[in-house]
């Protein structure tokens, strides 16, 4: 399946947010489409791949609410960095 936008995958259900490095968390972390980055790259690297095919010059990385503040609400403040450094490593090894 060809995703172009995070938010129109409906099937992704919470244990797919959490990938397995999260199993075991213990708050819901559906809707915190930043972890994304870490618990499925593939599919955050497959829509930015077709707009860099589509003919985008540029792009975001999958990081507006990579803040401590908005990881808040899902406990996950001490992931920031790694939500805003992960993307930043799989599009400089794709290009």
């Amino acid at each position: 399946m060809i995703y172009t936008d995070v938010a129109k995958v409906k099937q992704f259900q919470t244990d797919i947010y959490r990938g397995d490095m999260f199993q075991h968390f213990r708050l819901p972390l559906k809707g915190n489409n930043d972890i994304l980055s870490l618990t499925r790259p593939e599919v955050i690297y497959d829509i930015h791949y077709q707009y860099f095919e589509a003919g985008a010059d540029i792009c975001e990385t999958n990081t507006f609410s990579a803040t401590s503040i908005a990881q808040a609400d899902y406990g996950m403040e001490e992931q920031v960095y790694k939500q805003v450094s992960m993307p930043l490593i799989f599009f400089n090894y794709g290009t």
